[in-house]
């Protein structure tokens, strides 16, 4: 869509519209649900609004009804492939592959496949299609006779991809290599560019294949090294492993000298810091020569003599410089084709680089020197500063008192320099707040300083009095900021502040929200009318293109009860978009669009809430914009326009309307795809049924690592008087993941609800008290939660200590207090939670889950890292240490880059509970750091399919299997588990007769089919499965590059 001369999609008008709705509809005054408009009145007041030519349907390209007729057949083949002979099968799945990567390309005229409609029941026909429809393993060795004994065919790629594929699924890897050894050395023996590409496919492909020997890795490294130098690569980036873990240094030192050689490479080490440093060793001893700077191994303060070589060596031009170059054109255009050519990589490599030699500068007690040396950087490259000071400043420095030294005298020499917030959070941490404070006030002082800098002060100086706990302080300079007049500014800055005062509007609310004062929520969301006011339609539209989000706003009238102003703005949204759509008709689809759908689905929130069951049915069937003729297309995650909880709301009507049996069809699919959704299984729970704990007891058996079925079986079984039964499921539960660490705050240990409230109905009151007395400690410490997130740090710190007084025995409150104690600078009694914290995991950790929400990140900070060290060792010392206490100390090893001993601990974590899918997990995430034997990666792979059939927790590590005739037949097994997908639960009526097939679905549907992507959640059909695999992946490309099929490619 263009507006006034600028392209914005419908889309990412969801968020400026929300906010133009907000204000252009009527008053503020808080209305009644009585007041409502009804489904009936908005769907006939967006009609009005919009009014779109009819659609001229386009005839049919001959190529489509080529695909059509190739549809037809790969659908008859999976119904029928089943019952022909393994030789049948196979002879017709190679015939279907040659019909696919013959038939001739749309090419461009693919573009009119988007544009127009297409046949009811069209369907892209991918590769993810005829994979699924794959014969099994008994047709196998048939297959690989049939394409061995073939001919060539016009088409050498897929020849010599059907070669290799065959040979994969025969586990004839041998034989895989030679086919394609043999393509290279015959087809691809000349040196072009485009060869020389195709070259590093068959490398990718061959590495893929390697066993992952550390002699194999490093001899794959040195080919792909040697085929990039031969290509003439140019600004290339080359990740390297931790070389020191697989060879010796000489050996690793010879490589990295390569790979030097390569034209313009930017040399990366993600892992193994002996090796990054050695790189930046090589990389000093060769300044002379290298041609291009190697800022991205400039990581740690001993790496400064490299930077400082680097920076004579190559010196940059200043911005101001880059803007004096006489170029045509304006100064922001000059600027911006010369930071593109120095290119965006080097910048933020650079820029990090800085960060690490001012720090060090810090650390060696130069200030003034390091002051100096930022004032220089801001002369030169004003626009990089923030990005330079907000780095790794902070963390590489890790001392308050010389932070607070650095940037107060780096304040007084640029009093706006982007280091405000650093400066008062060091001062609060050493208890100088007040004098920071003052330090702020004495700026905000000058008369001279413009307002948008003075904004950025006051925003700072808001937060530390939050910080403080000086709560009224705070806000009432957030209110300063919220009142100033922008009038005399220029658009440029009333753009910029408008954005800075939407963030303090923001903060504001959420203030009000965690301190449960609804009068600041409110006096927040005001606060958006006045900006609103400032702004004209098309700089609000600048604002969203930079980043500006305003989409709760609507979410916040929902929340303070204000339902009919909700529905008011919906619809004034609605109204504008179509107007909009409608008169950029030839620019823009509404049919291809998500907003519609989302706006629609939050409408029926609406009407959930106030309790307007028959409106959302009123929705669901008379509006025709849902982009979809089925509620089903809204269940799981890949559903349309972002209603992933309207079937939650249709089901909620139709409870209430006694329409029983439809909402359960509804509430079950939604669950299987979404076991987690507390609010779909309260309406299941609330219709009952004797079929209800059977079903729950199927659901937990398709995914035994998921507590929720257990849990709502034991809330279904206490409705049904069955106390004991439901007991010990609520324990069960328990054993899964006991702390709910995943969920939202308010529905976190919801098994401890359910089992408290069995046990008083048992007469156990004394353990139904001290479980309702941890739930009350964590519901303490998630309001600490909300405290800090919204920058109360001393108020968050004193309601955690209230939790631990009420429950000291949850780790999760430790860990809180000892990062609330560690960011404030007392260490010492930082590390005594600490201690405790790692005392209590091992007891508080289950199969999987284990971290609760808020404590990830256990290991990053050298203080935990200590106190782990202690508690963990010693803990592994006890006569049979907890399968919990090798995790921790896997977790510990990895992340101190020791994965040898990280994978071994995992491997005792495994072998002691053979159902820890945590550690089996991270056994497969590190694999590529330590390099098992490939039959172990493969093990490891099966047991999590094993363990996890529905793949909803460990993705199974599909990819790295070999033997792929156990995968068919394990995959086989677990088909039992697969969610069969129903034609219809809850026809969209008006939708349906409207819609045929969208772009936006047509898109997702070339992406999920022709690529192997599916958004479900479910268990993969075995030959969808094989297609995952990265070797598999690797040859359907190289198939491709013979004939880049034009659904693919577009």
């Amino acid at each position: 869509m263009r507006i006034s001369g600028r392209t914005f999609s419908v889309t990412r008008a969801v968020c400026l519209f929300s906010f133009l709705g907000l204000f252009f509809s009527p008053s503020w005054a808080l209305a009644s649900a009585t007041d409502m408009m009804g489904a009936d009145r908005m769907i006939a007041e967006i009609t009005e609004a919009m009014s779109t030519p009819p659609v001229v349907e386009q005839a049919l390209d001959p190529r489509i009804v080529e695909y059509i007729a190739l549809q037809h057949d790969v659908e008859e083949f999976r119904k029928t492939g089943k019952s022909m002979t393994p030789e049948q099968a196979a002879e017709t799945w190679l015939s279907l592959m040659d019909r696919y990567f013959d038939a001739e390309p749309l090419q461009g005229d693919v573009l009119a496949l988007f544009v127009s409609r297409l046949p009811e029941n069209f369907k892209i026909i991918g590769l993810n299609s005829l994979f699924e429809a794959m014969p099994g393993p008994d047709s196998w060795s048939h297959l690989k006779k049939l394409v061995e004994s073939r001919g060539k065919s016009p088409n050498k790629y897929k020849d010599v991809g059907l070669r290799m594929l065959t040979c994969y699924l025969a586990g004839d890897i041998e034989g895989l290599k030679m086919a394609g050894r043999e393509f290279i050395k015959s087809d691809l023996s000349s040196g072009s560019q485009e060869k020389l590409q195709i070259k590093m496919a068959f490398e990718e492909l061959f590495a893929s294949v390697a066993d992952l020997s550390p002699s194999q890795v490093i001899s794959s490294l040195e080919r792909i090294i040697k085929l990039q130098r031969a290509n003439g690569a140019s600004d290339e980036t080359l990740n390297l492993p931790d070389l020191l873990s697989l060879t010796t240094r000489e050996k690793a030192a010879s490589i990295i000298r390569e790979a030097l050689k390569i034209k313009g490479v930017v040399i990366e080490v993600s892992e193994g810091e002996e090796t990054r440093k050695l790189a930046g060793k090589i990389v000093l001893e060769q300044i002379k020569t290298i041609d291009r700077p190697q800022w991205a191994l400039v990581k740690s303060i001993g790496d400064v003599p490299l930077f400082l070589a680097m920076k004579q060596r190559f010196p940059r031009r200043s911005e101001a410089k880059e803007q004096e170059i006489a170029v045509e054109g304006s100064p922001e255009l000059v600027r911006e084709m010369m930071r593109s050519h120095i290119g965006r990589q080097d910048d933020s490599d650079y820029d990090n680089a800085q960060s690490v030699y001012i720090s060090s500068l810090i650390i060696g007690n130069k200030i003034q020197e390091a002051v100096n040396y930022t004032v220089k950087l801001h002369a030169d490259r004003p626009d990089s500063l923030e990005n330079i000071l907000d780095r790794n400043i902070v963390r590489l420095v890790d001392s308050p008192e010389k932070l607070f030294g650095y940037y107060g005298a780096l304040l007084k020499k640029l009093p706006t320099a982007p280091v405000w917030d650093s400066y008062l959070d060091a001062a609060c941490v050493i208890g100088k707040g007040d004098q920071a404070i003052a330090e702020a006030a004495k700026t905000l002082a000058a008369p001279s300083l413009d307002l948008q800098k003075r904004v950025i002060i006051e925003e700072q100086l808001a937060s530390a009095y939050l910080a403080m706990d000086r709560i009224e302080e705070g806000i009432s300079v957030i209110r300063q900021i919220l009142g100033h007049d922008v009038s005399r500014e220029s658009p440029d800055s009333v753009m910029e502040i408008e954005r800075l005062r939407y963030n303090q509007a923001v903060k504001i609310r959420e203030i009000g929200k965690a301190l449960d004062d609804p009068s600041l929520v409110r006096e927040g969301i005001e606060a958006f009318g006045r900006i609103a006011a400032n702004l004209k339609q098309e700089s609000f539209l600048s604002l969203l293109e930079g980043g500006f989000d305003s989409s709760e706003s609507v979410d916040f009238l929902i929340e303070s009860g204000d339902y009919a102003q909700a529905e008011k703005v919906l619809l004034t949204n609605m109204q504008i978009v179509a107007r909009l759509i409608k008169a950029n008709s030839n620019e823009c689809n509404l049919d291809n669009d998500s907003f519609f759908p989302g706006v629609l689905a939050k409408l029926a929130e609406i009407y959930v809430k106030t309790g307007r069951y028959q409106d959302v049915l009123t929705l669901l069937e008379k509006a025709p914009w849902w982009n979809a003729g089925d509620i089903s297309a809204y269940l799981g995650s890949g559903n349309c326009g972002g209603g992933r909880q309207l079937p939650v709301f249709a089901a909620k009507a139709l409870h209430e309307l006694n329409r029983d049996e439809e909402a359960q069809a509804i509430l079950k699919y939604h669950i299987q795809l979404n076991p987690e959704d507390d609010g779909a299984y309260s309406i299941l729970a609330d219709i009952g049924g004797k079929e209800l704990v059977p079903w729950l007891d199927a659901l937990y058996q398709r995914d035994q690592f998921q507590e929720r079925p257990l849990i709502w079986k034991a809330f279904a079984l206490k409705k049904q008087g069955l106390l004991e039964e439901a007991e010990q499921a609520a324990r069960k539960s328990l054993e899964v993941d006991p702390t709910d660490g995943e969920q939202k705050a308010g529905r976190r240990i919801f098994s401890y609800v359910v089992l408290a409230d069995i046990l008083d109905a048992r007469g156990k009151k004394d353990e139904a008290d001290f479980l309702r007395k941890v739930v009350a400690s964590v519901r303490l410490a998630e309001k600490g939660d909300e405290f800090k997130e919204v920058g109360l740090y001393t108020r968050s710190l004193a309601q955690y200590e209230k939790a631990e007084a009420m429950f000291p025995d949850a780790y999760c409150i430790q860990w809180r207090i000892a990062e609330r104690l560690y960011s404030l600078g007392r260490h010492v009694e930082a590390r005594k939670h600490y201690l405790k914290a790692f005392e209590k995991m091992p007891d508080q950790f289950g199969r999987m889950a284990s971290f609760c929400f808020g404590c990830e990140g256990a290991f990053e900070k050298k203080q935990s890292r200590v106190a782990a060290e202690e508690v963990l060792t010693r803990l592994e010392k006890a006569s049979t240490p907890k399968p919990q206490v090798y995790f921790l100390l896997g977790l510990l090893r990895k992340e101190e880059g020791k994965y040898a001993q990280a994978y071994s601990y995992f491997r005792k974590a495994g072998e002691a509970d053979n159902l820890y899918l945590d550690a089996w997990k991270e056994m497969f995430e590190i694999r590529d750091e330590v390099f098992p034997p490939q039959k172990e990666v493969e093990a490891i792979a099966f047991r999590l399919m094993e363990m996890d059939p529905a793949m909803n927790h460990s993705g199974a590590g599909i990819d790295s299997v070999r033997d792929v005739a156990r995968l068919w037949k394990l995959l086989e097994q677990n088909q039992k588990f697969r969610i069969p997908k129903p034609d219809s639960l809850f026809p969209l009526t008006a939708s349906r007769q409207k819609a045929d097939r969208k772009q936006s679905d047509i898109r997702r549907v070339i992406l999920e089919d022709e690529m192997g992507y599916s958004n479900d959640s479910d268990v993969p059909l075995p030959g969808e499965a094989v297609l995952r695999i990265t070797a598999m992946r690797h040859i359907t490309n190289i198939m491709r590059m013979g004939h880049m099929n034009a659904f693919y490619f577009h």
